[in-house]
Protein backbone atom coordinates (compact mmCIF):
# COMPACT_ATOMS: atom_id res chain seq x y z
CA UNK A 1 0.00 0.00 0.00
CA UNK A 2 1.27 3.70 -0.83
CA UNK A 3 0.64 6.79 1.19
CA UNK A 4 1.49 10.32 0.23
CA UNK A 5 2.08 12.43 3.23
CA UNK A 6 2.05 16.15 2.80
CA UNK A 7 3.33 19.47 4.99
CA UNK A 8 5.19 22.66 4.22
CA UNK A 9 7.27 22.18 7.74
CA UNK A 10 10.36 19.82 7.17
CA UNK A 11 10.29 19.43 11.16
CA UNK A 12 6.54 18.17 11.18
CA UNK A 13 7.72 15.68 7.92
CA UNK A 14 10.34 14.47 9.83
CA UNK A 15 8.39 13.99 13.19
CA UNK A 16 5.73 12.52 11.24
CA UNK A 17 7.91 10.04 9.62
CA UNK A 18 9.58 8.85 12.62
CA UNK A 19 5.90 8.54 14.64
CA UNK A 20 4.79 6.70 11.46
CA UNK A 21 7.52 4.16 11.18
CA UNK A 22 6.89 2.72 14.35
CA UNK A 23 3.52 1.29 13.75
CA UNK A 24 2.79 1.27 10.34
CA UNK A 25 2.53 -1.69 8.41
CA UNK A 26 5.47 -3.36 7.20
CA UNK A 27 3.98 -3.84 3.40
CA UNK A 28 3.02 0.35 3.61
CA UNK A 29 5.12 2.18 1.07
CA UNK A 30 5.40 6.22 2.64
CA UNK A 31 6.28 9.54 1.02
CA UNK A 32 6.82 12.67 2.68
CA UNK A 33 6.72 15.90 0.61
CA UNK A 34 7.38 19.16 1.37
CA UNK A 35 4.56 21.63 0.13
CA UNK A 36 1.60 21.54 -2.50
CA UNK A 37 3.64 22.22 -5.08
CA UNK A 38 5.91 18.99 -4.76
CA UNK A 39 2.19 17.14 -3.56
CA UNK A 40 0.68 18.04 -6.90
CA UNK A 41 4.28 16.54 -9.06
CA UNK A 42 4.05 13.39 -7.53
CA UNK A 43 0.10 13.05 -8.40
CA UNK A 44 1.06 13.60 -11.93
CA UNK A 45 3.22 11.01 -12.10
CA UNK A 46 2.39 8.01 -9.10
CA UNK A 47 -0.79 6.14 -8.20
CA UNK A 48 -1.48 6.66 -4.02
CA UNK A 49 -3.88 4.33 -2.06
CA UNK A 50 -4.76 7.87 0.09
CA UNK A 51 -2.87 11.58 0.66
CA UNK A 52 -2.52 13.06 3.88
CA UNK A 53 -2.33 16.86 3.80
CA UNK A 54 -2.02 19.60 5.99
CA UNK A 55 -4.47 22.67 4.77
CA UNK A 56 -2.87 26.02 5.57
CA UNK A 57 0.12 26.09 2.94
CA UNK A 58 1.96 28.78 1.07
CA UNK A 59 1.15 28.67 -2.67
CA UNK A 60 -0.75 26.06 -3.47
CA UNK A 61 -2.55 24.95 -0.35
CA UNK A 62 -4.23 22.51 1.23
CA UNK A 63 -7.45 23.22 -0.41
CA UNK A 64 -5.65 23.40 -3.76
CA UNK A 65 -4.06 20.00 -3.57
CA UNK A 66 -7.01 18.45 -2.69
CA UNK A 67 -9.04 19.76 -5.65
CA UNK A 68 -5.78 18.49 -7.71
CA UNK A 69 -6.33 14.75 -6.28
CA UNK A 70 -9.65 14.58 -7.36
CA UNK A 71 -8.71 15.26 -10.71
CA UNK A 72 -5.25 13.74 -11.31
CA UNK A 73 -5.56 10.69 -8.66
CA UNK A 74 -9.48 10.05 -8.54
CA UNK A 75 -9.10 6.55 -6.91
CA UNK A 76 -7.05 7.89 -3.69
CA UNK A 77 -8.59 9.01 -0.62
CA UNK A 78 -8.46 12.30 0.79
CA UNK A 79 -7.28 12.71 4.52
CA UNK A 80 -6.80 16.23 5.88
CA UNK A 81 -4.41 16.73 8.58
CA UNK A 82 -4.01 20.24 10.03
CA UNK A 83 -4.26 22.75 12.89
CA UNK A 84 -7.05 24.39 14.23
CA UNK A 85 -9.41 25.79 11.21
CA UNK A 86 -12.73 28.18 11.16
CA UNK A 87 -15.81 26.34 10.37
CA UNK A 88 -15.70 28.02 6.92
CA UNK A 89 -12.73 26.17 5.86
CA UNK A 90 -13.70 22.91 7.94
CA UNK A 91 -16.50 22.14 5.67
CA UNK A 92 -14.38 23.51 2.80
CA UNK A 93 -12.19 20.41 3.04
CA UNK A 94 -14.99 18.76 3.80
CA UNK A 95 -16.50 19.18 0.21
CA UNK A 96 -12.64 17.21 -1.06
CA UNK A 97 -11.81 15.50 1.81
CA UNK A 98 -13.14 12.13 3.15
CA UNK A 99 -11.48 12.75 6.54
CA UNK A 100 -9.82 16.00 9.03
CA UNK A 101 -7.97 14.93 11.55
CA UNK A 102 -6.09 17.52 13.55
CA UNK A 103 -2.98 18.18 14.86
CA UNK A 104 -1.21 16.46 16.93
CA UNK A 105 -2.59 13.62 15.98
CA UNK A 106 -1.90 10.54 17.42
CA UNK A 107 0.23 7.93 15.10
CA UNK A 108 -1.88 4.70 16.37
CA UNK A 109 -4.99 6.62 15.28
CA UNK A 110 -4.04 7.95 12.10
CA UNK A 111 -2.38 4.35 11.02
CA UNK A 112 -5.88 3.12 11.70
CA UNK A 113 -7.45 5.46 9.93
CA UNK A 114 -5.33 4.28 6.79
CA UNK A 115 -5.78 0.57 7.60
CA UNK A 116 -9.55 0.63 7.25
CA UNK A 117 -9.72 2.80 4.10
CA UNK A 118 -7.20 -0.38 2.56
CA UNK A 119 -9.15 -2.98 4.44
CA UNK A 120 -12.37 -1.98 2.44
CA UNK A 121 -10.89 -0.93 -0.65
CA UNK A 122 -9.49 -4.20 -0.92
CA UNK A 123 -13.12 -5.76 -1.29
CA UNK A 124 -14.03 -3.39 -4.85
CA UNK A 125 -12.45 -5.89 -7.39
CA UNK A 126 -12.92 -2.82 -10.18
CA UNK A 127 -10.96 0.66 -10.36
CA UNK A 128 -14.05 2.31 -11.77
CA UNK A 129 -16.26 1.16 -8.90
CA UNK A 130 -13.26 2.21 -6.41
CA UNK A 131 -13.11 5.57 -8.20
CA UNK A 132 -16.83 5.82 -7.84
CA UNK A 133 -16.61 5.53 -4.05
CA UNK A 134 -13.79 7.93 -3.59
CA UNK A 135 -15.81 10.65 -5.78
CA UNK A 136 -18.55 10.43 -3.63
CA UNK A 137 -18.86 14.02 -1.69
CA UNK A 138 -22.10 13.73 -1.27
CA UNK A 139 -25.54 11.89 -1.15
CA UNK A 140 -28.64 12.68 -2.73
CA UNK A 141 -31.06 13.17 -0.20
CA UNK A 142 -34.70 12.82 -1.08
CA UNK A 143 -36.71 15.85 -2.53
CA UNK A 144 -39.15 15.67 0.09
CA UNK A 145 -36.80 15.29 3.01
CA UNK A 146 -35.23 18.83 1.98
CA UNK A 147 -38.45 20.53 1.54
CA UNK A 148 -39.50 19.40 5.34
CA UNK A 149 -36.43 20.52 6.71
CA UNK A 150 -36.60 23.86 4.54
CA UNK A 151 -40.39 24.87 5.95
CA UNK A 152 -39.15 23.75 9.64
CA UNK A 153 -36.31 26.49 9.66
CA UNK A 154 -38.28 28.61 8.05
CA UNK A 155 -41.03 28.52 10.24
CA UNK A 156 -41.19 31.09 13.66
CA UNK A 157 -39.51 28.57 16.20
CA UNK A 158 -37.96 25.89 14.54
CA UNK A 159 -37.60 22.24 16.83
CA UNK A 160 -34.27 20.28 16.98
CA UNK A 161 -36.59 17.33 17.70
CA UNK A 162 -38.45 17.49 14.53
CA UNK A 163 -35.50 18.47 12.17
CA UNK A 164 -32.98 15.49 13.54
CA UNK A 165 -36.49 13.39 12.99
CA UNK A 166 -36.60 14.35 9.61
CA UNK A 167 -33.20 14.20 9.22
CA UNK A 168 -32.86 10.32 10.79
CA UNK A 169 -35.63 9.10 7.87
CA UNK A 170 -32.56 9.75 4.80
CA UNK A 171 -29.49 7.56 5.06
CA UNK A 172 -27.33 9.96 2.46
CA UNK A 173 -28.01 13.09 5.16
CA UNK A 174 -27.50 10.99 7.85
CA UNK A 175 -24.34 9.75 6.64
CA UNK A 176 -23.19 13.31 5.95
CA UNK A 177 -24.18 14.79 9.36
CA UNK A 178 -22.41 12.00 11.51
CA UNK A 179 -19.53 12.39 9.46
CA UNK A 180 -19.33 16.39 9.57
CA UNK A 181 -20.23 16.26 13.16
CA UNK A 182 -17.57 13.69 14.22
CA UNK A 183 -14.88 16.22 12.55
CA UNK A 184 -12.63 17.97 15.53
CA UNK A 185 -13.38 21.25 13.48
CA UNK A 186 -16.63 20.94 14.82
CA UNK A 187 -16.39 20.28 18.92
CA UNK A 188 -15.01 16.94 19.13
CA UNK A 189 -15.58 14.75 22.29
CA UNK A 190 -17.62 12.04 22.54
CA UNK A 191 -18.59 10.39 19.47
CA UNK A 192 -21.73 11.30 17.58
CA UNK A 193 -24.08 8.62 16.58
CA UNK A 194 -27.72 10.18 15.44
CA UNK A 195 -28.92 12.99 13.67
CA UNK A 196 -30.08 14.55 16.42
CA UNK A 197 -26.62 14.63 18.04
CA UNK A 198 -25.35 16.03 14.93
CA UNK A 199 -27.51 18.59 14.58
CA UNK A 200 -27.28 19.93 18.22
CA UNK A 201 -23.37 19.99 17.41
CA UNK A 202 -23.39 21.51 14.09
CA UNK A 203 -26.41 23.81 14.51
CA UNK A 204 -29.22 24.62 12.40
CA UNK A 205 -26.79 26.61 9.51
CA UNK A 206 -24.64 23.61 9.09
CA UNK A 207 -27.74 21.05 9.03
CA UNK A 208 -29.37 23.98 6.51
CA UNK A 209 -25.82 23.88 3.81
CA UNK A 210 -25.70 20.03 4.14
CA UNK A 211 -29.30 19.64 3.21
CA UNK A 212 -28.80 21.72 0.18
CA UNK A 213 -26.15 19.70 -0.37
CA UNK A 214 -27.44 17.01 -0.29
CA UNK A 215 -30.10 17.14 -2.78
CA UNK A 216 -30.03 15.86 -6.02
CA UNK A 217 -32.20 17.43 -8.98
CA UNK A 218 -33.47 14.34 -11.11
CA UNK A 219 -31.61 15.63 -13.62
CA UNK A 220 -28.17 15.10 -12.02
CA UNK A 221 -29.40 12.05 -11.20
CA UNK A 222 -29.75 9.70 -14.08
CA UNK A 223 -30.69 6.09 -13.22
CA UNK A 224 -33.55 5.20 -14.22
CA UNK A 225 -33.68 2.59 -11.82
CA UNK A 226 -33.29 4.09 -8.52
CA UNK A 227 -36.59 4.47 -6.75
CA UNK A 228 -34.92 6.87 -3.75
CA UNK A 229 -38.44 6.64 -1.77
CA UNK A 230 -38.09 2.91 -1.98
CA UNK A 231 -34.38 3.02 -0.80
CA UNK A 232 -35.51 5.35 1.75
CA UNK A 233 -38.65 3.07 2.97
CA UNK A 234 -36.12 0.12 3.32
CA UNK A 235 -33.67 1.85 5.27
CA UNK A 236 -36.12 3.10 7.21
CA UNK A 237 -37.46 -0.06 8.31
CA UNK A 238 -34.39 -1.65 8.72
CA UNK A 239 -32.96 1.02 10.69
CA UNK A 240 -35.93 0.32 13.49
CA UNK A 241 -35.86 -3.20 13.49
CA UNK A 242 -32.07 -3.19 14.03
CA UNK A 243 -33.27 -0.66 16.96
CA UNK A 244 -35.17 -3.57 18.66
CA UNK A 245 -33.03 -6.32 17.73
CA UNK A 246 -29.76 -4.78 19.91
CA UNK A 247 -31.66 -2.39 22.32
CA UNK A 248 -27.83 -2.30 24.22
CA UNK A 249 -27.23 0.59 21.98
CA UNK A 250 -30.43 1.00 19.75
CA UNK A 251 -29.02 4.28 18.54
CA UNK A 252 -26.37 2.82 16.87
CA UNK A 253 -28.13 0.15 15.31
CA UNK A 254 -30.60 2.55 14.06
CA UNK A 255 -27.17 4.17 12.84
CA UNK A 256 -26.14 0.98 11.11
CA UNK A 257 -29.45 0.17 10.04
CA UNK A 258 -30.05 3.47 7.84
CA UNK A 259 -26.85 3.39 6.28
CA UNK A 260 -27.14 -0.15 4.34
CA UNK A 261 -28.37 1.37 1.70
CA UNK A 262 -25.20 4.13 1.17
CA UNK A 263 -24.48 1.51 -1.46
CA UNK A 264 -27.28 1.93 -3.75
CA UNK A 265 -26.83 5.51 -3.09
CA UNK A 266 -23.31 5.60 -4.84
CA UNK A 267 -23.45 3.39 -7.80
CA UNK A 268 -26.90 4.69 -8.85
CA UNK A 269 -25.80 8.28 -8.66
CA UNK A 270 -22.36 8.00 -10.36
CA UNK A 271 -22.62 4.85 -12.53
CA UNK A 272 -25.98 4.76 -13.63
CA UNK A 273 -25.68 2.48 -16.56
CA UNK A 274 -24.25 -0.15 -14.39
CA UNK A 275 -26.88 0.37 -11.73
CA UNK A 276 -29.82 -0.05 -14.15
CA UNK A 277 -28.53 -2.96 -15.69
CA UNK A 278 -28.43 -4.76 -12.49
CA UNK A 279 -31.51 -3.66 -11.30
CA UNK A 280 -33.03 -4.94 -14.40
CA UNK A 281 -32.01 -8.59 -14.09
CA UNK A 282 -33.15 -8.24 -10.39
CA UNK A 283 -36.45 -7.26 -11.12
CA UNK A 284 -36.63 -10.12 -13.71
CA UNK A 285 -35.46 -12.60 -10.81
CA UNK A 286 -32.43 -13.91 -12.78
CA UNK A 287 -30.68 -15.12 -9.26
CA UNK A 288 -29.71 -14.05 -6.30
CA UNK A 289 -29.25 -10.06 -5.41
CA UNK A 290 -25.82 -10.54 -4.32
CA UNK A 291 -24.68 -12.60 -7.36
CA UNK A 292 -26.01 -9.71 -10.05
CA UNK A 293 -24.46 -6.87 -8.08
CA UNK A 294 -21.33 -9.10 -8.37
CA UNK A 295 -21.16 -10.10 -11.54
CA UNK A 296 -22.48 -6.50 -12.95
CA UNK A 297 -20.33 -4.02 -10.17
CA UNK A 298 -17.81 -6.57 -9.06
CA UNK A 299 -18.72 -6.41 -5.46
CA UNK A 300 -22.01 -6.08 -3.25
CA UNK A 301 -24.10 -2.61 -2.56
CA UNK A 302 -22.97 -4.05 1.17
CA UNK A 303 -19.32 -3.69 0.41
CA UNK A 304 -19.54 -0.17 -1.26
CA UNK A 305 -21.47 1.53 1.07
CA UNK A 306 -18.37 0.14 3.71
CA UNK A 307 -15.86 1.42 1.80
CA UNK A 308 -17.77 4.88 1.99
CA UNK A 309 -18.39 4.56 5.43
CA UNK A 310 -14.60 3.44 6.45
CA UNK A 311 -13.46 6.44 4.08
CA UNK A 312 -15.67 9.23 6.00
CA UNK A 313 -14.46 7.61 9.41
CA UNK A 314 -17.74 5.69 10.80
CA UNK A 315 -17.73 4.11 13.52
CA UNK A 316 -15.67 0.85 12.59
CA UNK A 317 -18.45 -1.36 14.11
CA UNK A 318 -21.12 0.35 11.94
CA UNK A 319 -19.19 0.06 8.71
CA UNK A 320 -18.64 -3.29 9.55
CA UNK A 321 -22.31 -3.97 9.94
CA UNK A 322 -23.23 -2.31 6.73
CA UNK A 323 -20.48 -4.37 4.96
CA UNK A 324 -22.07 -7.44 6.63
CA UNK A 325 -25.50 -7.33 6.01
CA UNK A 326 -25.76 -9.13 3.40
CA UNK A 327 -22.19 -10.25 2.85
CA UNK A 328 -20.08 -13.23 4.37
CA UNK A 329 -17.27 -12.34 3.55
CA UNK A 330 -17.49 -10.08 6.59
CA UNK A 331 -18.31 -13.25 9.11
CA UNK A 332 -16.30 -13.36 11.82
CA UNK A 333 -14.55 -9.78 10.83
CA UNK A 334 -16.93 -7.46 12.76
CA UNK A 335 -15.63 -4.53 15.60
CA UNK A 336 -19.15 -5.57 17.22
CA UNK A 337 -20.74 -9.14 16.13
CA UNK A 338 -23.93 -8.87 17.92
CA UNK A 339 -24.19 -5.36 16.23
CA UNK A 340 -23.74 -6.99 12.98
CA UNK A 341 -26.00 -9.64 13.33
CA UNK A 342 -29.32 -7.66 14.14
CA UNK A 343 -28.47 -5.34 11.14
CA UNK A 344 -28.17 -8.19 9.66
CA UNK A 345 -31.14 -9.81 10.57
CA UNK A 346 -32.98 -6.66 10.32
CA UNK A 347 -32.44 -6.92 6.62
CA UNK A 348 -33.54 -9.91 5.73
CA UNK A 349 -36.77 -9.21 7.30
CA UNK A 350 -37.46 -6.33 5.70
CA UNK A 351 -36.67 -8.26 2.24
CA UNK A 352 -37.92 -11.69 3.22
CA UNK A 353 -34.95 -13.46 2.89
CA UNK A 354 -33.79 -15.92 4.87
CA UNK A 355 -31.82 -15.26 8.37
CA UNK A 356 -28.44 -16.69 8.71
CA UNK A 357 -27.88 -19.21 11.49
CA UNK A 358 -24.51 -17.43 12.20
CA UNK A 359 -26.36 -14.11 13.14
CA UNK A 360 -29.37 -15.94 15.12
CA UNK A 361 -26.53 -17.88 17.02
CA UNK A 362 -24.67 -14.43 17.54
CA UNK A 363 -28.17 -12.67 18.95
CA UNK A 364 -28.96 -15.94 21.02
CA UNK A 365 -32.50 -15.75 19.20
CA UNK A 366 -34.82 -17.86 16.95
CA UNK A 367 -36.38 -17.00 13.47
CA UNK A 368 -39.69 -17.26 14.92
CA UNK A 369 -38.19 -14.37 18.04
CA UNK A 370 -36.43 -12.18 15.65
CA UNK A 371 -39.84 -11.92 13.64
CA UNK A 372 -41.91 -11.06 16.31
CA UNK A 373 -39.43 -8.22 17.51
CA UNK A 374 -39.30 -7.24 13.99
CA UNK A 375 -43.82 -6.38 14.13
CA UNK A 376 -42.85 -4.75 17.63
Amino acid sequence: MKFLFVDDEVKVLEGLERSLMMVADDDWDMEFVEGGAAAVERLKTEQYDALVTDMRMPGIDGAEVLRQAQALAPSTARVVLSGQMEDASALKALERAHQILSKPCNPEALCGVLRSVVRYRTLLERESFRRAVVSTDRLPAAPTIYREIEAELSGREPSLERLAAIAARDPGLTARLVQVSNSPFFGGGRRITTASQAIGRLGLRVLAALAVAAVFDRRDFPAREFDVGAVQSRALRTAEIAGRLWPKDAGLAYLAGILTEVGHLVVASTLPREYDAAMLRRRAGESLHDDIERECWGATHAEIGAYLLALWGMPTAVVDAVGHHHSPVFAGEQADPALSAAVACAAAVVENAPLHADDLRRLGMSEDEIRRKAEG
